[in-house]
């Protein structure tokens, strides 16, 4: 079954400046996983290009109240009018940014300590061609 249909499937974010906690001490923020259409409405409400700084970080704000469903680690009581005093308004876009482009098969991929094969400048030069041809 698609994740975004799921009614209790979630997603637990945490900011980059937190990847080396422990994952038991780590903040986590929890979002609901997104169908496409939700997807394409977040990614148009985080459209900031005609906005002041002001506007800008109470729209970021705004979202947050619609996607974000609690958070863990972090010694404050979920509630939305919390939001702005546990987080900046970067990170909290950060987070957005992340439910929004988050690729399930990627992180799975990751966890198991595996990597997507694209190719990359070095792996397609002709010579790392042959070498791998010869191994």
């Amino acid at each position: 079954m698609p994740l975004a249909l799921g009614k209790e499937d979630t997603l637990d974010l945490f900011l980059e400046t937190d990847k080396e906690l422990p994952e038991k001490e780590r903040p986590t923020f929890t979002f609901k996983f997104l169908t496409g259409r939700e997807q394409r409405k977040l990614a148009k409400e985080m459209d900031f290009k005609n906005t002041n700084n002001t506007e800008t970080i109470d729209a970021v704000f705004e979202l947050l109240k619609k996607y974000l469903l609690g958070w863990n680690n972090i010694p404050v009581e979920f509630k939305e009018e919390k939001f702005m005093d546990v987080l900046r308004w970067q990170e909290a876009q950060e987070l957005l940014s992340s439910n929004l482009h988050f690729n399930p098969q990627l992180e799975m991929l990751k966890n198991l300590g595996l990597q997507l094969l694209t190719p990359t400048d070095e792996s397609v030069k002709p010579e790392n061609v042959e070498t791998a041809k010869n191994q």
